[in-house]
Parts: structure tokens; C-alpha cells; sequence
């Protein structure tokens, strides 16, 4: 019996809500766990030390996630006639250079008020067994400004 195509994309929206609560999670926890970890270290009282070994944590954790991707999730069948969205790639590249960039901008600049935008713009386009063509597109936009 042929897998209908709702239940292909009803498996791959579980399996993207389940990458974006881990992703979430991650961030969440390293946001708050790194003050932690730091100050088990030395904090700063102790920068040249506490520094190399605060960083090596997260590298660390990636290194075992790489591990469990590598060895635990099955490889994928490979469609005929599929692409790269090549559009969407570059979206999303402009999108994460101009957040990186406006990030390193903050950094740097010294006046007494910092501002901030982004735009965001994913694409999601997928074939389904049964010859569908899915595209789910996301876009998102914010700023800030803060007196320092």
C-alpha cells in the first residue's frame, strides 16, 4: 500500500517541529547555562583560564550531536529531478550575512544609542512521493533600539 502524500507531509512537519524545539532548546540552554558555566570556571576573576574551557563545552556537545546525526539517523532516498532551490539559498544567505553583519556593527560602534533591523526570508519547497510540490515560504522582519 502506496503512503498517501498527507501522511509524508504530516511526518515532514513533525519532524521540522521537532528540529526547531531542539534548536530552541539549545539556544535556550546555552543562554542560560553560560554565565553558569563560566563562572564554574573562574568567571571573570579568572579570564585567561575560564575562557578555552567555557567555549569547549558547546564544541563539545556539537561534536557528540554529530555522532548521533552520523550514526543514528537513517539516509534519506534521493529523488530524481530534484534541485537546489537556489533562490531560497540565496535569500537565506543574504538574510543570515546582513544579521551577522548588523551584530558585528553593534559590537563596534560606540555611540550612546544602537539600533538594529533584520529581515528574514526561508523557503521550504519539497516533492512528496506521490509527485506533489510543496512550498512553504516564512518572512520576518524586526529592530530595536537601545540607549546604552
Amino acid at each position: 500500500m502506496a503512503s498517501s502524500p498527507w501522511r509524508a507531509a504530516s511526518a515532514t512537519r513533525k519532524a521540522a517541529g521537532l528540529l526547531i524545539v531542539g534548536l530552541e532548546a539549545g539556544a535556550i540552554a546555552g543562554a542560560l547555562g553560560s554565565s553558569a558555566i563560566f563562572d564554574a570556571f573562574g568567571g571573570s576573576g579568572a579570564l585567561q583560564h575560564s575562557v578555552v574551557p567555557t567555549l569547549m563545552v558547546p564544541a563539545i556537545a556539537v561534536s557528540l550531536v554529530f555522532f548521533v546525526i552520523l550514526f543514528g539517523v537513517p539516509e534519506s532516498e534521493s529523488l530524481p529531478d530534484r534541485s537546489l532551490d537556489w533562490k531560497g539559498f540565496s535569500i537565506l544567505t543574504i538574510g543570515l550575512l546582513l544579521i551577522t553583519s548588523g551584530l558585528t556593527f553593534l559590537k563596534f560602534n560606540d555611540d550612546q544609542w544602537t539600533d538594529d533591523f533584520y529581515l528574514l526570508a526561508l523557503r521550504n519547497k519539497a516533492n512528496t512521493p506521490a509527485g506533489y510540490d510543496l512550498t512553504a515560504n516564512r518572512y520576518e522582519g524586526g529592530a530595536s533600539l537601545g540607549y546604552k
